[in-house]
């Protein structure tokens, strides 16, 4: 052991010797190549020493399986998001002809957020997914006005090419 000036074992095992504390100092990684060392070393010690409980812990390790639970929690609620806003777009809408474009209008900035994020080789990470629902609440927005101000003019008299100009005007 290499232990600092001062610090003798006593830090670093247990009063009853049942356990111990191993640092591990790595370079900053990707979080991909993290969780795949992390995978890899519980491996390892479930093969070769298979009464060892091994936890592995540290800001690196908390912060990426942080950021996993975030990202699957968020891609399992953005499909009920996207649902439930789709159905008040159709509602709002009052026809599948103009309510199925704003519905798929409003998953178009989710989708193409994670895919450029893909195509650049990057992981979601927490300001993605944050990205992606404040363009999603914006579109939501956007649509919902737009959808209200349409339905306005024909009952205005306006034709549906009219309705369509008047409603995108500021």
């Amino acid at each position: 052991f290499s232990l600092k000036a001062g610090r003798d074992l006593s830090h670093r095992v247990s009063a009853d010797e049942g356990a111990t504390v191993v640092d591990v100092r790595l370079e900053s990684q990707k979080s991909t190549w993290l969780l795949a060392w992390g995978d890899e070393l519980k491996r390892w010690a479930r093969a070769e020493l298979p009464e060892l409980d091994l936890t592995i812990t540290g800001k690196s390790w908390l912060v990426t399986t942080t950021v996993i639970e975030i990202a699957i929690g968020f891609v399992k609620n953005v499909g009920s998001a996207i649902l439930i806003i789709s159905l008040l777009v159709l509602l709002t809408a009052w026809s599948l002809r103009i309510g199925i474009p704003g519905a798929l209008a409003n998953v178009l900035p989710v989708l193409g957020t994670l895919g450029f994020l893909s195509l650049m080789g990057d992981a979601m990470d927490v300001s993605a997914i944050v990205s992606a629902c404040v363009a999603m609440g914006i579109v939501v927005a956007h649509t919902l006005h737009f959808m209200a101000r349409y339905r306005r003019q024909p009952q205005a008299g306006a034709t549906p090419q009219a309705a369509l100009q008047l409603a995108i005007q500021p």
